[in-house]
């Protein structure tokens, strides 16, 4: 990240990519230093925790960006899912967000509304790609299920509101 090591601790060989991001978000928000905070970053998950600290106290103009930003190559690691638990998730939501119940913010080409299936326990922490673990949400209901300060309560509420889902 750029920062100077701590005098007297070794980094450890043994932290996964889970405990990498959070250490990585804890050093961000409680020791950031404020000239890091504005450079550019292909990191989506450095890049919005870099805007929500600028929110309020960035730059007083209209900044320039980049007319031509740079194209960085990466590794990406993914899971492989089933399409069948997807179309499967979404016909059993008919049409309607599981968490809010509103119905799908469009549909999409084709005639079918557009919801995103989410694991309620994630892919990365161990979760399995199975209809007991997966909802179909509004777009805006699953940003809140990933980043909402209250996450964690809506999976709770989401685990009792849905009969097939399993507490993982």
């Amino acid at each position: 990240m750029g920062l100077p090591w701590v005098r007297g601790l070794v980094p450890a060989s043994n932290v996964g990519p889970t405990a990498t991001a959070a250490i990585r978000g804890v050093i961000e928000r409680k020791c950031y230093f404020g000239r890091h905070l504005g450079e550019p970053t292909a990191d989506l998950v450095l890049l919005a925790r870099r805007a929500a600290a600028l929110v309020g106290r960035g730059p007083k103009g209209i900044p320039t960006g980049d007319a031509n930003p740079k194209r960085v190559a990466g590794e990406v690691v993914q899971f492989v899912r089933s399409p069948q638990v997807v179309a499967w998730v979404l016909e059993a939501a008919a049409g309607d967000c599981e968490s809010c119940s509103l119905p799908a913010p469009f549909i999409k080409a084709g005639g079918v509304p557009y919801l995103e299936v989410h694991h309620v326990r994630w892919l990365s922490q161990g979760g399995s790609d199975t209809v007991t673990n997966a909802v179909a949400l509004c777009p805006n209901c699953h940003r809140r299920f990933h980043h909402g300060a209250d996450a964690e309560a809506l999976a709770k509420h989401i685990i009792a509101r849905v009969p097939r889902l399993r507490a993982e």
